[in-house]
């Protein structure tokens, strides 16, 4: 009998990235048009956190495991339109030091703490990723180790 280790998941925290009028609006100019979130609830657009970081620690994954997963549902939205981590890194286990940061940099990982940026992110909705779903905590400003270690970069 062999025995594998179940995927877990343990969301760190979740931060709200500064974002002003004008990046909003090139946020929403980039990817949907008139027909697309536009049309969403005043409510549903509300609660929406423009740009996120989040930080997870991953543990047990598999050759399975892609940062590409990480993705959450959209209201009204086709599954294709729907947000995916962009522009990852790889934290020391304190997460107060950069290990790597470049596409697909903890891809296929086994474990280890990584953060992500995300676009329109629900706070009311689950997370999901290769393994299923996970809740994440209330957002919070973004700390200034973070900020300096994996600023963002605007799309």
């Amino acid at each position: 009998m062999s025995s594998f280790s179940t995927p877990t998941i343990r969301a760190l925290a979740v931060h709200e990235v500064p974002c002003d009028d004008a990046e909003w609006r090139k946020q929403i100019d980039s990817f949907y048009d008139s027909e697309g979130l536009l049309k969403e609830t005043a409510a549903y657009r509300a609660r929406l956190i423009p740009i996120a970081l989040i930080e997870v620690e991953v543990s047990g994954a598999d050759e399975r495991f892609d940062v590409g997963d990480f993705t959450q549902e959209m209201e009204l939205a086709d599954e294709e339109t729907w947000q995916v981590a962009y522009d990852e890194a790889f934290l020391a286990p304190d997460g107060q030091s950069l290990v790597r940061r470049d596409i697909g940099c903890a891809d296929a990982v086994s474990g280890g703490r990584i953060c992500f940026f995300f676009h329109f992110y629900d706070p009311l909705r689950p997370m999901l990723w290769t393994y299923g779903e996970f809740e994440c905590p209330a957002p919070t400003p973004l700390p200034a180790h973070l900020a300096a270690l994996v600023p963002y970069q605007s799309i």
